[in-house]
């Protein structure tokens, strides 16, 4: 059986909706309804951090990017995805 329309995500642009942080790990909602749930491990610059300056953050550029103002780094979604910086479409 071959489908006529796509399944999936693959025409969908991931954009963060909601960012929530539990015990060493950092839960990213999607505009899309998905939920990636990323160890801090992999983002020490964000783990070092203590949970209330975590919760001072705000999400920017259409929700492409997620800036935590106490931390001296800005966070694209595809750094949550660990894609390459040369997806273009994101």
């Amino acid at each position: 059986m071959i489908l006529d329309t796509m399944q999936g995500y693959k025409t969908t642009v991931p954009r963060i909706k909601k960012v929530v942080f539990v015990t060493g790990k950092i839960e990213l909602h999607l505009q899309d309804g998905r939920t990636l749930v990323v160890p801090l491990t992999n983002f020490p610059s964000i783990e070092k951090l203590s949970l209330s300056q975590r919760n001072n953050f705000t999400i920017i550029n259409n929700g492409k990017v997620l800036n935590i103002f106490d931390c001296d780094e800005i966070f694209h979604i595809r750094d949550f995805l660990r894609l390459s910086e040369n997806l273009t479409e994101l």
